[in-house]
C-alpha cells in the first residue's frame, strides 16, 4: 500500500516537472522571438529614418519604393511585436505607445531619447520575462528578495 502511494507521489511529481520543463521551453522560445523581432524593429526605424533623410536631398522614384519597403518592414515587425505582447500587463501597454510613437515620423532622424527609452522598457521586459521563465511560481518572493538583498549589500556614496 505505501509503494502505491510513493508511485502516484513520484508520478504526479514527475508530471507537474515535465510539465514545467514544457511550459518553460515554450517561454523561452517566446522571449527569443519577442527579441528577434525587436531588434528586427529597431533597426528598421533606423533604416527608415535614415532613407527618408536621403530621400530628402532629393531622390527619384527608385528611391521612393525603398522608402515604401522600409515602411512595410517597420509595421511588420511592429505588429508581430503587438502579437507577442501581453494586452493586459502594464509594462507591455507601455512598450506598446513607446514603440507607437517612434512610428510617428517627425523629422529626419529618429529622436534618441524616445529610442533609448523604448530599448530600456524592452530590455526591462525581457529580464522580467526571462525571471518568470527561470522562477516560475516563486518569481514574486524571489524578485523581492533578489531587491531587499542589492539594497543591503551596494555600498553607500
Amino acid at each position: 500500500m505505501t509503494a502505491a502511494i510513493l508511485s502516484l507521489i513520484a508520478a504526479i511529481a514527475a508530471a507537474l516537472i515535465a510539465r514545467s520543463v514544457m511550459v518553460s521551453n515554450h517561454r523561452q522560445a517566446w522571449i527569443n522571438g519577442l527579441r528577434e523581432d525587436l531588434a528586427a524593429f529597431f533597426t528598421a526605424i533606423d533604416v527608415i529614418h535614415f532613407r527618408m533623410a536621403v530621400l530628402a536631398q532629393g531622390g527619384g522614384e527608385a528611391k521612393l519604393e525603398e522608402q515604401q519597403k522600409a515602411r512595410n518592414d517597420v509595421l511588420l515587425a511592429y505588429r508581430k511585436i503587438l502579437l507577442r505582447l501581453n494586452m493586459n500587463e502594464p509594462l507591455h501597454q507601455q512598450l506598446e505607445k513607446s514603440l507607437d510613437s517612434l512610428m510617428v515620423v517627425r523629422g529626419k532622424t529618429v529622436n534618441q531619447a524616445d529610442l533609448t527609452e523604448a530599448v530600456t522598457l524592452a530590455r526591462t521586459i525581457l529580464k522580467r520575462e526571462w525571471e518568470v521563465t527561470k522562477y516560475g511560481l516563486f518569481i514574486v518572493p524571489i524578485v523581492h528578495l533578489k531587491g531587499w538583498w542589492r539594497t543591503r549589500t551596494t555600498p553607500s556614496p
